[in-house]
């Protein structure tokens, strides 16, 4: 069977539930395979800061991001959009019980081999800093939609 690639016809949510299924069953067929494959659904310029996959593998595996392998549960938050951009908020609870709360920022690809796909730009925890200064339009989204 095919792994699952990048594809006009996915919609940001079909993005997000490939790459939670793929980190919930990491090791399933082989170790860290469902790293390599949330790693392919993560944009060029994601790659630019996460890349080579050797290093998206250990930040995966880092404290920040651990409960995301294996994890028991994942409530997913609507997706909200702008114009090409997508955000979606993720509660997980993981294998071992321990809760977290990601952002995933997406955007359509609009050049290049992903033409048209919608790719990972970054996973945030939601406590992360970062997340009002990297996509104000969308945190506002989030807090007019709460």
């Amino acid at each position: 069977m095919r792994d699952p690639a990048p594809e006009p016809y996915l919609g940001p949510d079909d993005v997000v539930e490939i790459m939670l299924r793929a980190l919930q069953h990491n090791d399933d067929p082989v170790v860290d395979h469902g790293i390599a494959v949330t790693f392919a659904f993560t944009s060029p310029e994601n790659h630019d800061v996460t890349g080579p996959l050797r290093r998206f593998r250990t930040i995966v595996k880092s404290s920040a991001y651990r409960p995301m392998i294996d994890h028991a549960r994942a409530d997913r938050g609507p997706v909200l959009l702008v114009a090409e951009h997508a955000r979606q908020r993720v509660a997980i609870t993981g294998a071992h019980g321990e809760h977290a709360v990601y952002v995933f920022l997406l955007s359509r690809q609009e050049s290049g081999a992903y033409k048209g796909c919608w790719m990972a730009d970054g996973v945030l925890r939601e406590t992360d800093p970062l997340l009002e200064r990297r996509d104000p339009a969308l945190t506002r989204a989030v807090v007019e939609q709460d």
